[in-house]
Order: C-alpha cells, then sequence, then structure tokens
C-alpha cells in the first residue's frame, strides 16, 4: 500500500485527499492552522470550470448563488459573469461559500472516509 503525506488541511489538500481515497490510498494530512477557514482564499467559486462541477465538493457550505456579481471600484463598474475567462462557462452560475464550514465538512469527510486528516482542533492529527 502506497503511503501519502499532503501538507496542507485547506480545501485543496482535503480534496486531493478526497481523490487519493477514491482510489484506495489512505493519505495522512497534515495542517498548522488551529482553525477551520483562516487561510486567505476566495470563497467565490464558479459552478463548472474546466470541466470540474464543484456543487458536490461545496455541498452544505454554500450561502448565496449569483448568475453574475458587479463590483464597484474606484467609481467603475466591473461586472463578472463568466464571459472572458478562460475555463469558465458562461452559464455556470457563482456559489460564494462559508469557507470555515467548507473546510470543516471536507475534513469530516476525509476521516469517514479513512482518511487521517486535522482532527476537531486541527491541532493534533488523528
Amino acid at each position: 500500500m502506497e503511503e501519502v503525506v499532503i501538507v496542507g488541511g485547506g480545501p485543496a489538500g482535503l480534496t486531493a485527499a478526497l481523490s487519493l481515497l477514491e482510489e484506495g490510498i489512505s493519505p495522512l494530512v497534515l495542517e498548522r492552522s488551529a482553525e477551520f477557514g483562516h487561510k486567505a482564499c476566495g470563497e467565490l467559486l464558479a459552478e463548472r470550470f474546466y470541466g470540474f462541477e464543484v456543487g458536490e465538493l461545496v455541498r452544505g457550505a454554500v450561502e448565496r448563488v449569483h448568475d453574475g456579481i458587479t463590483v464597484r471600484f474606484h467609481g467603475k463598474e466591473l461586472r463578472f459573469s463568466g464571459r472572458g475567462i478562460p475555463g469558465w462557462r458562461r452559464d455556470s452560475r457563482l456559489f460564494f461559500i462559508n469557507r470555515k464550514k467548507w473546510e470543516g465538512l471536507l475534513a469530516k469527510k476525509v476521516r469517514r472516509e479513512g482518511g487521517a486528516g486535522p482532527g476537531p482542533s486541527r491541532s493534533t492529527i488523528t
């Protein structure tokens, strides 16, 4: 059996752990943060990006769904709706994610599927 250690228990590390678990490999996830959701990272995700659908991955952590977003910055308005962004489908909605809840749900799923990772406090490895 292969042994894999993933350094970083954020969304990318936890998603990698879930992918490995689907292949029958039980990874160990190491995370230095004591709490979920305290890293700089966007909480707005496209529903579909580069052919990957995030719906199942973010289930339970979506706070709002948007068809597009307008940002006002220094007197100018920028509209984000997927046009002109490589890999982003025009009909893709935007999910506003509760990052802390999302990471907690991913960590629980990793542990439930048999991976070793961040415990409730993320300071110990179980």
